[in-house]
């Protein structure tokens, strides 16, 4: 199983590697895993789009909308076409990219957070999302993978 990681805020993904590999062993049974971090030079960020093409992740998680600034020629946001479910992390209101949750967005992506008053804003300012979880109870550092893990499980993605 292949995982993509977009990050323009270059979060610790030593701890999230570690926790992905043990969530996705011990919960789903799935032992081989493939990470990938993408989005952490500045340069590379144009191109992102399509390296997760030629990529080919099953799993694509984001951080703070990193990425969602890469439209096609007709304004879509570029994740909608990508073939792979998608877990769009956000730690804070008023992201960079903030604005494409007004767009038409994937039924493939699925929005979490930990923080309720993230939750309480996204949820009361964009009806576009197509699911969001909150994960306000769950604090700590090991929380954005029980929150794919759970996501993948409750949603039957695998």
């Amino acid at each position: 199983m292949k995982i993509a990681v977009v990050d323009y805020e270059n979060h610790n993904h030593t701890d999230l590697k570690s926790e992905l590999i043990i969530n996705f062993s011990e919960v789903l049974g799935i032992d081989k895993l493939e990470i990938e971090i993408f989005g952490n030079k500045l340069i590379e960020r144009p191109y992102i789009y399509g390296k997760l093409k030629e990529y080919g992740p099953d799993i694509l998680i984001s951080y703070n909308l990193a990425g969602f600034e890469l439209c096609t020629l007709t304004d879509s946001v570029s994740y909608n076409l990508l073939d792979c479910k998608q877990i769009h992390w956000i730690e804070k209101k008023d992201c960079e990219n903030e604005k494409y949750l007004n767009k038409v967005l994937s039924i493939a992506m699925f929005f979490a957070t930990e923080s309720a008053s993230v939750y309480e804003y996204i949820s009361e300012t964009y009806d576009t999302i197509p699911a969001l979880y909150n994960y306000s109870e769950h604090k700590g550092d090991n929380v954005i993978a029980k929150a794919v893990v759970d996501i993948i499980r409750e949603n039957k993605i695998l």
